[in-house]
């Protein structure tokens, strides 16, 4: 059998004799991404690496007899097993390969150290009567304007910001301006208008957390609009918690990751003038704020938990490793 060449010169220049093409995320349903592997014979005196940032395509570097067509989103990243095959020639496995699609992926629940927050509050209307009472349970009614309805979902803690008493038959009246209420439904959007509450409104139930086995079915109320306010319980230090996390992984194609911006770990910082100081919990002077932080737990945003971190992928291709938990 004689022996190939290329260019006429025996394997002076690499040439392939093999090729087949490899999907390395496909069990993250990725069939985009592709590894193009390349069986190359030369003479191993004469042998040298390519260069990052060389493009599978003839006019560049798509080795000879390649089957492949041009693809110059795919680029050399490596030059796999080298090994002596007689008569001074080498096999090696040349390597192009596209910048991989971004994926996320479940990291289970992870224990993260979140901020404590400031008490916020939020107007509202009175609602149907405010407190009515359902068998040995204390229940009240309101409303809240479709803005700030983002910040309260049922199974939430709430506290009441206007002064009233309820007076169970026979006995003392007890305030309950600051007692703990448990929303209990949430329903869906109205766009009317609800006790002063325009520009569409959503409507709420709670119960009196601790308010079950009062069998009074009267209430004496110190005012005739007994609820302004809805505000938040505050946490007045930071807390560890398990939440949901993921794994974030990303890729980026560069000479230089050294200058390559990576996302911090979520931090809270409180401002005053020039300066900005690192906080334990959010507040009206913070970035984020009480508000925004708020809502950033209602979304179901995620936080970055651990710093991101580079990892050499393949050639100049770097994957950017990062885990996020979910606000709380």
């Amino acid at each position: 059998m004689s022996i190939p060449f290329s260019h006429g010169t025996p394997f002076d220049t690499p040439t392939c004799i093999q090729g087949w093409v490899e999907y390395p995320f496909a069990r993250f349903g990725n069939n985009t991404t592709k590894l193009y592997h390349h069986i190359m014979v030369q003479n191993g005196d004469v042998y040298t690496p390519l260069t990052y940032n060389s493009e599978m395509t003839a006019a560049d570097e798509k080795p000879d007899r390649s089957p492949f067509v041009d693809d110059s989103s795919a680029y050399w990243v490596e030059d796999r097993g080298q090994a002596p095959s007689g008569d001074n020639l080498i096999t090696f496995d040349r390597i192009f390969s596209n910048i991989p699609l971004d994926y996320t992926e479940g990291g289970g629940l992870y224990s993260f150290s979140f901020p404590g927050s400031a008490a916020s509050n939020y107007t509202t209307s009175m609602g149907n009567g405010g407190v009515i009472a359902s068998g040995d349970t204390w229940n009240l009614s309101f409303s809240l304007s479709n803005a700030d309805s983002k910040y309260f979902s049922i199974g939430d803690a709430i506290v009441i910001r206007r002064a009233w008493t309820f007076t169970p038959i026979g006995q003392t009246p007890v305030s309950r301006s600051y007692s703990k209420w448990i929303i209990t439904s949430k329903g869906a959007f109205n766009s009317g208008t609800s006790g002063g509450v325009g520009s569409g409104f959503v409507e709420y139930d709670a119960r009196l957390e601790g308010g079950e086995g009062v069998t009074a079915l009267t209430w004496t109320l110190s005012s005739p609009h007994p609820i302004d306010k809805v505000g938040t319980f505050a946490r007045d230090s930071s807390i560890t918690l398990n939440s949901e996390s993921i794994l974030t992984n990303r890729f980026i194609k560069t000479d230089d990751i050294g200058s390559f911006r990576l996302e911090d770990k979520f931090q809270i910082y409180s401002y005053g003038g020039a300066d900005y100081v690192v906080a334990d919990v959010v507040g009206t002077a913070t970035l984020p704020d009480t508000q925004i932080y708020s809502g950033m737990t209602k979304s179901v945003s995620y936080i970055q938990a651990e710093p991101e971190t580079p990892v050499r992928w393949m050639g100049n291709i770097w994957q950017i490793v990062g885990l996020k938990v979910r606000a709380r």
